[in-house]
């Protein structure tokens, strides 16, 4: 195809790594050659092609393959799962988001042969102070009784009431950026409007905490993408490496 024949004409012509070359730091292409994949891509007339080259962008500058995280095996995260939805905590509509987030933790805890437990639960609405609050009194327990990860899910996107980045960055010690905007950026596999996410991660004292989706398919896709991650970010943040 003719996005095939640009994608292969813009790999084979790829200029030579030098300081001055605007590099991608994870992949070794210029910017201009990045861009050039993605124009082709996007010209596509056929949809999978299309998605398959993208797929071939992503898994090159990001990194699709799931590394395991590289922790001890005695080391037990600790998970509090925050469902924020006015809703789900005014008891007009059962929370399945929650759920959903427990569900993609014990998976991973099955399949990674880490020690993985989710120790508590709560539902507040799309309100700041809540949010922030329940943050701060998970985070703040003692280090026994603290969780090492705090999973938020809803309100990370644009109506008037979704304000949990917001209400979670008010109490984070330490913002980790590039967590976010990676597992954002991998999400886009399967949800391309996931690029919209607000999403925020970071760490409270001695534990991480990162925002998901609301959605309960959202939430599993995002928690098979960012699970190994947020196990190798919550040991350091734990341990403080």
């Amino acid at each position: 195809s003719a996005a095939a024949t640009a994608a292969s004409s813009s790999s084979s012509s790829r200029p030579a790594a030098h300081p001055g070359n605007n590099l991608s730091d994870v992949c070794c292409r210029s910017t201009d050659d990045v861009a050039a994949s993605v124009a082709a891509a996007a010209a596509t007339t056929t949809t999978t092609g299309g998605a398959s080259t993208m797929n071939q962008i992503l898994g090159e500058c990001v990194g699709m393959t799931r590394h395991p995280a590289r922790i001890p095996s005695d080391f037990k995260i600790r998970v509090a799962v925050l469902t924020v939805s006015d809703r789900a905590s005014e008891g007009t509509y059962e929370d399945q988001s929650g759920p959903a987030v427990e569900s993609g933790v014990i998976k991973y805890a099955s399949e990674s042969g880490n020690a993985v437990h989710v120790i508590a639960k709560k539902i507040v609405p799309d309100d700041e102070s809540s949010i922030s609050e329940a943050i701060r009194a998970w985070a703040d327990m003692k280090d026994d009784d603290a969780p090492t990860m705090i999973l938020t899910t809803g309100g990370t996107g644009f109506a008037k009431r979704d304000v949990t980045p917001e209400a979670t960055k008010k109490v984070l010690d330490k913002m980790a950026t590039a967590l976010a905007a990676c597992i954002t950026l991998e999400a886009t596999r399967f949800e391309p409007f996931s690029l919209l996410s607000r999403a925020v991660a970071g760490s409270r004292k001695r534990t991480l905490v990162f925002n998901l989706p609301g959605r309960p398919k959202a939430v599993k896709e995002n928690l098979a993408i960012a699970m190994p991650k947020l196990a190798q970010a919550a040991y350091h943040v734990s341990k403080g490496v």
